[in-house]
């Protein structure tokens, strides 16, 4: 009977330890998935800021890029006060950075300057 209890104890804590693993796991993809938006953002903002200086971008230009910035941030915002941001959200949100991206490549290279 105590070699029964015993193997029930193992199993016990090896479920556990399993447990613990994968919430490590969840919390850690979170947070890879944060840095990754986090980065991407500033990386856009980085790219809206060189634009202007080298004079790429018109004032109005650079007010549109600037607020599609500030709604994909509010966007991620309004996810995460939900709770846990889902996988359909992430997608949105990623589309949403690929957007801007092509925005802010394009509106660099459309032969408009501030620097007539």
């Amino acid at each position: 009977m105590d070699n029964v209890q015993g193997e029930k104890d193992v199993m016990k804590k090896g479920l556990g330890i399993f447990v613990l693993l994968m919430a490590v796991a969840v919390g850690s993809q979170a947070q890879e998935t944060k840095s990754v938006f986090d980065a991407r953002q500033k990386s856009q903002h980085t790219r809206i800021r060189q634009g202007w200086t080298e004079g790429d971008l018109t004032r109005g230009e650079r007010a549109r890029l600037r607020a599609e910035q500030r709604h994909i941030r509010r966007a991620k915002g309004m996810a995460r006060a939900e709770g846990s941001v889902t996988r359909m959200e992430r997608m949105r949100l990623h589309r949403a950075q690929q957007r801007a991206s092509r925005d802010i490549f394009r509106q660099r290279h459309d032969m408009q300057s501030r620097m007539h």
